[in-house]
């Protein structure tokens, strides 16, 4: 059985560039659900329908995250990029109630880490179609995040530092890291605490 290894944090703060990285390397990566489903809205030119039916959207998103994460790996290390308890805490602040079915299949998910990418600086920032929060939003977003990944971790009785790995943005002095180096970070931390 793989070790489920979640990537998460705000919007923007380079997961899907760490996902792609990790790939490029050989690793058994899932793509976020998040992207995909507001993607496809976009290019049908109805993002916007997406949110007057919640319970849909919802129930898309616990679906196709379950069938990423059912999906059968023969890696030692699995990365999901974002997990169920992202889905859970998107319905939070969104103020939406996730259908009872959906909320069990996120409730009975399980992962072995997380690991939280932490935000890079302001000016790296970038809004498109599908990331509409401004910065302060997606910082915002971030803090919800890694409030909810503890909530979780803390919830299933063990104590959220033994699951949450922090991936930084910056070098000790202050200078950015390269998604390499928050690669290669990521993956002595795991090596670490496996």
């Amino acid at each position: 059985m793989s070790l489920k290894i979640v990537l998460t944090g705000g919007p923007g703060v380079g997961k899907t560039s760490i996902v792609d990285e990790l790939h490029q390397r050989g690793f058994d990566v899932r793509p976020e659900v998040f992207t995909e489903i507001f993607s496809e809205a976009v290019q049908r030119d109805d993002f916007e329908q997406l949110f007057l039916e919640p319970d849909l959207l919802l129930h898309e998103l616990t679906a196709r995250q379950k069938a990423r994460e059912d999906e059968p790996s023969q890696s030692e290390l699995l990365f999901l990029d974002r997990s169920m308890i992202d889905i859970l805490g998107f319905a939070h602040m969104e103020n939406l109630t996730m259908p009872p079915q959906d909320l069990t299949t996120a409730l009975q998910a399980h992962y072995d880490i997380a690991c939280v990418i932490e935000p890079m600086a302001r000016r790296y920032y970038v809004q498109n179609e599908i990331r509409k929060q401004d910065c302060n939003e997606a910082l915002r977003h971030h803090a919800a995040v890694v409030a909810n990944y503890k909530k979780c971790f803390e919830g299933n009785g063990t104590h959220p530092l033994q699951k949450l790995i922090s991936i930084p943005a910056f070098h000790s002095n202050r200078a950015p890291m390269s998604i390499v180096e928050r690669t290669d970070y990521l993956l002595e931390q795991i090596g670490q605490r496996r």
